[in-house]
């Protein structure tokens, strides 16, 4: 199996005056399936909305080890 390089995974906060959400961006070599709290997002490179709170971002490719991050996003911080 090969390994899934990951260039960044950046958390970055954003302040929507509707929705109290996060952003964060996704990029990986190779291109990678993306999915949050068990769900697909879609393939890198990709920004995520995601609310407050603990959630899990996975790497996903075939012939390739997975990557899994949790974060903390925190609502308000710069």
């Amino acid at each position: 199996m090969k390994i899934l390089i990951w260039l960044a995974i950046i958390l970055l906060i954003a302040s929507c005056q509707e929705i109290d959400s996060t952003i964060i961006t996704c990029e990986s070599t190779p291109s990678a399936e993306i999915w949050l709290n068990d769900r697909y997002q879609g393939v890198t490179p990709i920004d995520l909305y995601v609310d407050p709170g603990w959630n899990e971002v996975w790497f996903r490719k075939l012939d390739y080890y997975s990557i899994f991050w949790a974060i903390n996003a925190k609502e308000g911080e710069h």
